[in-house]
Parts: C-alpha cells; sequence; structure tokens
C-alpha cells in the first residue's frame, strides 16, 4: 500500500491474523484500516490479546466496529477517515474523506481536523476474510441459513409499548433469514459459540 511505505512496522492483511497474531499485537499500539466486520473482529481479539491500545480508522463510519458503543477497557479508538501519511516511521495521520462525484473518488475533507495517531507498532489491513465464510467454527456452531424456523406452539407476544396500537400480533407460522431477527444468532454465528 503506497500510503504505508514508509511505514517502519509490521504490517499485516486481516486473512494473515492467524495464530501467530498475539506477537503483533501484545504490548503494542495497532492500527486498524477499515470498520467492518473483520474490524471489529480484530479490534476485540487485539484487546483480547493484550494490545496496549487499537486505533480502528473508518472511511465512511458506517461500519460495525464504528457502531459498536463500548469497547471493552477503553482500549478501542474508532477515527473518522483513513491514514494518508507516515511521519517519523511509526506516526501515522489520518484524515476524513468525502465522495467526490464529479472525479468519482475520495478526497480528503480539509474542514476536519487530522488525527495523528503516535508509536504505531503494527497496521492491519481489515478488509475482511471471505466474511460471512465461517467454515472454521464446528457445524454445530454455524447458522443454517436453509433452516425454516417454526413459531414455538403457544407463543404470544408479552405486553409492550405496541401491543396498546397493534392488539396481540400472530406471528407468521415459519420464519426465514432475511430481515427476521434470531434471538440466538450474532452476525450469522450461534451466540453459544464459546
Amino acid at each position: 500500500v503506497e500510503v504505508l511505505k514508509d511505514f517502519t512496522g509490521k504490517v499485516l492483511h486481516s486473512s494473515e491474523c492467524t495464530e501467530d497474531f498475539e506477537q503483533y499485537v501484545n504490548g503494542k499500539n495497532v492500527l486498524l484500516i477499515g470498520d467492518g466486520s473483520s474490524g471489529e473482529d480484530l479490534a476485540l481479539r487485539a484487546v483480547k490479546l493484550g494490545a496496549k491500545h487499537v486505533y480502528v480508522t473508518a472511511r465512511s463510519c458506517e461500519g460495525q466496529a464504528t457502531e459498536t458503543a463500548s469497547w471493552p477497557s477503553g482500549k478501542v479508538t474508532v477515527i473518522e477517515g483513513p491514514p494518508y501519511k507516515v511521519l517519523k516511521g511509526t506516526h501515522i495521520k489520518c484524515q476524513a474523506v468525502y465522495w467526490y462525484e464529479k472525479k468519482q473518488k475520495y478526497r480528503k475533507d480539509d474542514e476536519v481536523e487530522a488525527v495523528k495517531v503516535k508509536d504505531v507498532d503494527t497496521v492491519v489491513m481489515s478488509t475482511g476474510y471471505d466474511y460471512p465464510s465461517i467454515s472454521i467454527l464446528h457445524d454445530d456452531l454455524q447458522l443454517d441459513s436453509e433452516l425454516t424456523w417454526s413459531v414455538s406452539k403457544g407463543w404470544a407476544m408479552d405486553n409492550n409499548a405496541l401491543t396498546i396500537t397493534l392488539g396481540s400480533v400472530k406471528p407468521s407460522e415459519n420464519l426465514t433469514p432475511g430481515s427476521t431477527c434470531y434471538s440466538d444468532v450474532y452476525r450469522g454465528v450461534l451466540i453459544d459459540n464459546p
């Protein structure tokens, strides 16, 4: 990546963050480029593996990492804007961007103050790792997206603010993936995943 050519630390892609990931994050400042699913996942892994601090850069601020309301131990900071300049080998300057329709590309937003992240040890390009492939998980921890779920016999909606307006709602006989919310699934993985 051209922007990181002067960076003197370790640069990884999210697909390379395997068994040896701990050696690149433990006790270190980590900068993740991308706030999507892999950015959120790797931020949590880095904190769990002992990172000093994790910075997540977000181009559009619409990814899962940006939407995460609370991070463990206050060790994660989400920054609006991708890196655009390396200073002194380990300091990285990030700047908010906007889409310039006429040129069909992103441009620096000079109206937003740039953020300098100092003493970065590891940069991870968090551009995914074949999401939503969760084939690494045991079969009984994966959601079968072809499965049709049935509503439990005798199910009734608890009284809430909507029952005043809607009355007693009778659910569809079968629930299918899509806009259905499963109480035991989070982003395609069963919650009882260890």
